[in-house]
């Protein structure tokens, strides 16, 4: 028979004459002349396909009948020839598990975007005002203020000076690292332009400086410099606390000169010295630390160049620093060891005698005012020896 063929079976068994039809009528059910057959139960309909298949291909027969040659292979067994639509071609069996999945994806999309736009409509009514209870409109909740860390930073502030207070007493590396770190976090809480920024760069700074003096780390001293510097440009000209921000600056490079021999450094130490004197009026009780400490800068730039101007300069620096603390104070013994070591450099320029004699004296006085056990002590006692054995080297 030809490919397009298709057999029937009547109800004896006998086949009739083939038919041809079109290969895409086969699951349509199109093809067939007459009216169309009466449909079945389930059960007969399975009856009379499965008599129609033996009827047609298990009869020995017509075993030559030939499949459709289009698209398709020749099984091997003719027994396992009947056509199954595939999911793709049957949209009925590929939606039918699908459309379920679909639906529920669907259902809850819709339900997200219609949570999304009430969102959206109750913030927007609530930022312009326009919900009412009881008839009268409620007003949007009044903004938080921001977050005061002043408290915060104060205590931090005050549990690094009492590590601070435990390092004094027992030395321990840890205890300034700890206050070191709390300081950090205070100065963080404290951005310009807070107006106790200073006060914590100062902080800061002093911690670093201990630390500087105990392990010489280069770094401290660079981060402790830039520290003093920010302090200071946050005290213009006016604020109360220049003086002390131009003295602690001048410090800071003080050490970098002493460290690296920097010329800049020391020009720069003298200048901001020079400022903070300024600023301290006669009388001051500041002024007499202020006056030893650019008297010593000049005394270091003396033993660079060498110059007059600056010893001449230091000595009356001294003599007024002696003058501002008399009798019974605490920091008179430094006072005049400071002075005696003006007049005994002096004296190695000039060999004036009487340069000589002025140091002895203020050594000996700064003897008897320095308790023993002082460091002070040894370092004036030393410094008087020196003088000493030059007086007698040139009186016998």
């Amino acid at each position: 028979m030809g490919a397009n063929t298709e057999v029937r079976s009547t109800p004896h068994g006998a086949a009739t004459l083939p038919k041809k039809i079109h290969p895409a009528h086969v699951l349509r059910g199109e093809g067939f002349d007459g009216p169309s057959p009466t449909v079945a139960a389930p059960s007969e309909r399975r009856t009379e396909e499965e008599s129609e298949r033996n009827a047609a291909f298990g009869s020995p027969s017509h075993q030559d009948v030939e499949l459709p040659q289009t698209g398709q292979v020749e099984p091997t067994d003719c027994t396992h020839t009947a056509v199954q639509p595939s999911p793709s071609e049957c949209p009925t069996a590929r939606n039918g598990s699908d459309g379920s999945w679909i639906a529920l994806i669907n259902f809850f999309r819709i339900v997200f975007l219609y949570l999304c736009s009430a969102v959206i409509r109750g913030r927007f009514i609530e930022s312009q005002g326009a919900i009412e209870k009881d008839g009268k409109p409620l007003t949007p909740p009044p903004e938080q203020p921001a977050v005061d860390h002043s408290r915060r930073a104060v205590r931090l502030t005050g549990a690094a000076l009492a590590l601070r207070a435990h390092f004094k007493r027992t030395g321990a590396q840890g205890f300034l690292n700890m206050m070191i770190a709390l300081l950090e976090k205070a100065l963080e809480l404290r951005p310009q332009p807070h107006p106790d920024r200073v006060s914590s760069l100062t902080e800061l700074a002093i911690a670093l400086s201990d630390r500087y003096n105990r392990s010489g780390s280069t770094h401290d001293l660079q981060k402790r410099i830039c520290l003093l510097t920010e302090a200071l440009e946050l005290c213009p000209p006016g604020s109360p606390f220049r003086s002390d921000s131009l003295n602690n600056l001048a410090c800071s490079l003080g050490d970098r000169y002493h460290r690296s021999g920097s010329l800049d450094d020391l020009h720069e130490r003298v200048r901001l010295l020079t400022e903070a004197l300024e600023l301290d009026p006669p009388g001051s009780p500041a002024r007499a630390s202020t006056l030893s400490k650019l008297a010593n800068a000049l005394r270091d730039r003396y033993r660079r160049s060498g110059a007059s101007e600056d010893l001449e300069e230091m000595m009356r620096l001294l003599t007024e620093a002696l003058e501002l603390r008399p009798m019974g104070d605490p920091h008179r013994a430094n006072s005049l060891n400071n002075l005696g070591n003006a007049f005994s450099m002096r004296y190695s320029c000039s060999g004036s005698m009487d340069d000589l004699g002025m140091a002895v004296r203020l050594y000996a006085e700064a003897r008897d005012l320095c308790p023993p056990g002082d460091p002070l002590h040894v370092c004036i006692l030393n410094n008087l020896a020196d003088n000493l054995s030059n007086r007698y080297d040139r009186l016998g």
